[in-house]
């Protein structure tokens, strides 16, 4: 599940996939030309393979990136929201600061847009939009020249002023394009507030309410929020207002820079540099159904052949009306008129009569849009990119193909998608078709061609607010004819004593031609190619870290590279726990002994002592859910397990599927609460569970804080939402602190006041060598998981002749059924020591039914057997106990069920409980 946070810009626009619900009758009306077209298929055989299109990474680690702008000599700028400016040199290959603005960026404001100058070839001139810092709010265009010598930004003149306020989010645009005559057009929010609107329109005409009501500023003739202007810029600085906007220089109560109104947030836009035609993204409110208030909320793709008004605050999607609201009594008057809307509100300081309204091009909200079906489900936040134009006369290798020539392309934020939006000669929508959908985008913040036709896309990441890993600039170039070769490279040893011998591997290394490849090895940071062959072996002779690299050639020279550090003189630590016991299961207070051996070429070991206890961390946790854990210390860890399915709660499968992670982090804020918080809140409330479940379905908000809003999940039903709270709930624990213990030792699995048997205990170890001072020290990690003894049916390995009964939201009510005789079930990996008894959860009316545990196949060793009689029905369960001869070490358990008298539903099987013999 998703919040909605509507104190930035973004957060509100969740909503999650369900049934489109009817929408209310009102009195708003829409272009037929728009309202009938739908979406058409294209046949995938017509567009261009994905795998002719190459991503490759040209900075990542960025920290909100915004906006980008490509050179024409094919280097990129981009923003970050707190003010920086960065430049990325393709000579260079690198990227550097080349500038930083003092920006306020509480709310939705910061660096916000970016646009180069038509002539910045000869002229250097960028445009930045941002807030600045101070006591003033309002947002600022303002003019740089780049010194391209020192790559800074210098010289900064003031273009244009726009007075906001800072007293309540949202909304902020930011957007910066020029259209081929020179004109910029600049992208304003509404600057209102989305609170206390119950996600629909913000008309609140209260005294003291100008913050919560988007007349006085979209919908204002006279104020330049909302908007999306359109000036030309004077090489003083000055600007002047070219013919065509949407209202003339010199009418009353209007500002000549506005080209279209009615915007909530256009954050992103494009201009078509044949046609001229302003494309934008506009992001809509949350409202999670159609109600007496108004319609469910959209977000839109917008095209603007000529200045217009866009319909906001008055309308959303295809023109669908609002009703007049008043906050004070409650009372829902009549539904605007998109042929004439009428702005009366206290705070229009504009006309009163606006222009007609126009209807989205494209318009979705969080369930499937029967018109857009590619467009998806769940959270949105619409943006609308670059318009290819396919260029005959380049020579570009890289330029896309002449199949996307006239094509839209945009993007949704949250979404994580970027489409194809294939227009007709009038700029209107043909089809929609996905655009590298195996390939990933996270949170496409903007994009832009280059001006060899290739596509720069700034990728934002999953983070809200942060430095994101996955946060990157990246170019995407088109392989037309012969592709480069897929390269893997591997290594027999990362790390290792000198003289260190790798064995290094090229394979998975393919052409896709098919054509026969040469190969470069690089071992030692430097351009010097020491083998050939395709599975070299090298020594390093010397201690350092080295970048290994692989260079693959075709024989038409398209080549591709890959590389790996190697660090030579240190080895790895090797790090191993023996147990001397169980190593699947744990019986609350059964004791257990443990040994932690580390072995280490440079430092000793633990058994001849060069390695003290002191410098061996190793502690015991038991978590409920498995997901509070304390972090590994280290990339490098040995894994033991528990053997068979671990088996996730169904609750957190449930979440991964959901867009839960786009708002909530188990135990951080986001956006929304964390898990632990809400698990905390609600931990002696006995009723939650049945109200929090109801509330994901449905949305809501006001729990937290009055700026958030959790939106609807529609398509979730009860069991599923429920068990999504169950498994929050597990986060109520309070986490104890990792006992810590010696290398060598007794455990005792002690259970938590709540005695939940459901969790997991885990044991860990860690060991950091003592380097020199050429490399870096390493680490190793060993760790060993135990399981509770009770083991779901549904957390088999394998199953045959029977199958789970139940959906994934019916968690442990889940069990085996329509059971053939014969029907076998496999749990693999189980150790048995010490195990005396296994105890059968199950139900059935057949006589004559037997359960066998046996040893490595349904046809093994059998090491115990019990008849599992009669029940009376099949879903009143019992008890079998089937005793179990010795068994040592981790073996494939299978239950195999048998009935030699009855071949069909011989018996359910819920779950199955291992205990120790009692001379343990």
């Amino acid at each position: 599940m998703k919040l909605v946070h509507q104190t930035y810009w973004l957060t509100f626009f969740l909503l999650m996939a369900g049934i489109t619900a009817c929408v209310q009758s009102n009195k708003a009306t829409s272009t037929d030309s728009i309202n009938q077209v739908v979406e058409q298929p294209v046949a995938p055989a017509q567009r261009p393979e994905e795998n002719r299109f190459v991503k490759t990474v040209l900075a990542e680690g960025l920290r909100e990136p915004m906006e980008l702008a490509i050179t024409p000599a094919g280097n990129a700028f981009w923003i970050e929201r707190k003010g920086y400016i960065f430049y990325f040199d393709a000579s260079s290959n690198k990227p550097v600061k080349a500038g930083q603005v003092e920006a306020f960026y509480g709310n939705n404001d910061g660096l916000l847009g970016i646009a180069l100058d038509p002539d910045f070839a000869t002229n250097k001139f960028v445009y930045l939009y941002y807030s600045p810092a101070g006591t003033v709010a309002e947002q600022k265009l303002t003019r740089f020249t780049f010194d391209e010598t020192a790559k800074k930004l210098t010289s900064e003149k003031v273009i244009l002023t726009i007075p906001t306020q800072r007293q309540e989010c949202c909304h902020s645009g930011g957007g910066l394009a020029f259209g081929p005559d020179r004109n910029l057009y600049i992208g304003t929010g509404d600057n209102v507030s989305p609170k206390e609107q119950d996600g629909y329109s913000p008309l609140d005409e209260r005294p003291g309410r100008s913050a919560f009501d988007s007349q006085g500023t979209a919908g204002n003739s006279n104020d330049l929020r909302g908007k999306v202007l359109r000036i030309r810029i004077a090489l003083d600085g000055t600007y002047t207002i070219p013919e065509g906007n949407l209202f003339p220089k010199g009418m009353p109560k209007t500002r000549p820079e506005i080209y279209v109104m009615g915007g909530r947030n256009p954050i992103r836009l494009s201009i078509d540099k044949k046609t001229g035609y302003l494309y934008f993204g506009d992001v809509g409110p949350d409202a999670n159904a159609p109600s007496a208030r108004g319609p469910e909320a959209f977000d839109e793709i917008n095209v603007a052949k000529k200045a217009g008004n866009f319909g906001w605050p008055y309308f959303v999607g295809d023109n669908k009306a609002y009703p007049k609201y008043d906050f004070a009594t409650g009372t829902i008057g009549a539904y605007f008129n998109p042929e004439k809307p009428v702005n009366k509100s206290p705070y229009n300081t504009g006309i009163q009569v606006l222009p007609p309204a126009q209807p989205a091009m494209i318009w979705y909200s969080g369930p499937v849009n029967p018109r857009f079906p590619s467009l998806g489900t769940g959270g949105r936040s619409a943006m609308a990119g670059p318009v290819f134009r396919f260029n005959p006369n380049s020579n570009s290798p890289y330029q896309f193909p002449a199949y996307y020539d006239n094509t839209l392309f945009i993007h949704d934020w949250m979404r994580d998608w970027v489409k194809a939006v294939k227009l007709d000669e009038q700029g209107n929508l043909k089809s929609i078709e996905d655009f590298m959908p195996n390939n990933g985008f996270s949170s496409p913040m903007d994009m832009e061609f280059g001006p060899d036709g290739t596509l720069y896309v700034l990728e934002y990441g999953d983070g809200w607010y942060s430095e994101n890993a996955d946060a990157k600039l990246v170019r995407i170039t088109y392989i037309k004819g012969n592709r480069p070769p897929v390269v893997k490279m591997s290594a027999s040893a990362l790390t290792g004593r000198v003289p260190l011998e790798v064995a290094f591997s090229s394979k998975g290394t393919m052409d896709l031609e098919g054509d026969a490849v040469k190969y470069e090895w690089r071992f030692m940071n430097s351009d010097q190619v020491n083998a050939t062959e395709a599975n070299p072996i090298y020594t390093y002779e010397k201690p350092g870290i080295y970048r290994a690299k692989l260079t693959v050639t075709d024989t038409q020279g398209q080549k591709s590279e890959e590389e790996i550090e190697i660090i030579a003189r240190n080895t790895q630590p090797e790090i191993a726990i023996e147990l001397f016991g169980n190593s699947s299961f744990y019986w609350p207070n059964q004791k257990l002994k443990y040994k932690v051996f580390v072995k280490d070429a440079e430092d000793g070991s633990t058994q001849n002592k060069s390695i003290n206890a002191a410098q061996v961390p190793v502690f015991l946790e038991y978590s409920t859910s498995g997901d509070n854990l304390s972090p590994f210390l280290t990339a490098q860890h040995k894994e033991t397990t528990a053997g068979a399915e671990l088996g996730n709660h169904p609750g957190k499968i449930l979440m991964a599927q959901s867009d839960c992670k786009g708002c909530h982090a188990p135990d951080k804020k986001s956006i929304g609460p964390s898990y632990q918080e809400i698990a905390l809140r609600y931990k002696s409330d006995a009723t939650a569970l049945d109200r929090l479940a109801a509330k994901i379905i449905k949305g809501g908000g006001g729990v937290w804080n009055r700026n958030f809003v959790m939106v609807s999940h529609p398509g979730l039903s009860v069991q599923a939402a429920s068990e999504m709270v169950k498994y929050i709930f597990t986060f109520a624990e309070q986490k104890a602190a990792p006992l810590p213990l010696a290398p060598e030792g007794f455990l005792s699995f002690k259970l938590p006041a709540t005695n939940n048997t459901a969790g997991i205990f885990r044991l860990m170890a860690t060991y950091t060598d003592r380097s020199g001072a050429e490399v870096k020290p390493l680490s190793a990690t060993a760790w060993h998981v135990w399981r509770s003894p009770r083991v779901q049916a549904e957390d088999h390995t394998l199953i045959k002749k029977l199958k789970v009964i139940g959906r994934l939201e019916d968690g442990d009510k889940r069990y085996l059924g329509e059971t053939a005789s014969g029907a076998n079930v496999l749990f693999k990996d189980l150790d048995l020591t010490g195990v005396g008894k296994v105890s059968l959860r199950y139900a059935g009316v057949l006589p004559g039914s037997t359960a066998e545990v046996r040893l490595d196949s349904p046809t093994g060793e059998i090491i115990g057997s019990t008849a599992l009689p009669e029940t009376g029905n099949m879903e009143k369960w019992q008890l079998a106990v089937c005793n179990i001869k010795p068994t040592t070490g981790k073996k494939n358990i299978y239950l195999v069920l048998q009935n030699p008298q009855h071949v069909k539903n011989i018996v359910n099987l819920d779950w199955l409980e291992f205990s120790l013999a009692r001379n343990q």
